[in-house]
């Protein structure tokens, strides 16, 4: 039996620290890659299920943990994040005429 297709978003390398806070605990954790609907983290003592804030540089991210293996987790952001938003945790410069937004902001 054959498996659906899935659409997977392009992946960005990024490693780089960020902060972390899950369920009121704050923290440090290492993002691997990052796409505009979620990312990959170095983290420990996250399950799958919980939410989970960034702080990436000046933006604040919310999501949820979607899965966890071998101190690796997978974030799921609420809302998909603009090329700005991309080429600002990238440290690219934004795409011409693009607006400096994520989706969804919380207060830093």
């Amino acid at each position: 039996m054959s498996r659906p297709l899935v659409h997977r978003a392009r992946r960005y390398p990024a490693c780089r620290p960020v902060s972390v806070r899950v369920e009121g605990a704050e923290g440090d954790a290492h993002l691997m890659d990052v796409s505009e609907g979620g990312a990959k983290l170095i983290v420990d003592g996250v399950r799958a299920g919980e939410w989970i804030e960034l702080s990436v540089g000046r933006l604040h991210l919310r999501g949820t943990v979607r899965w966890t293996a071998d101190g690796f987790a997978g974030v799921r952001f609420d809302a998909t994040l603009g090329p700005a938003a991309l080429a600002d945790i990238l440290g690219r410069p934004p795409p011409r005429g693009a607006a400096r937004r994520a989706s969804r902001w919380l207060p830093p």
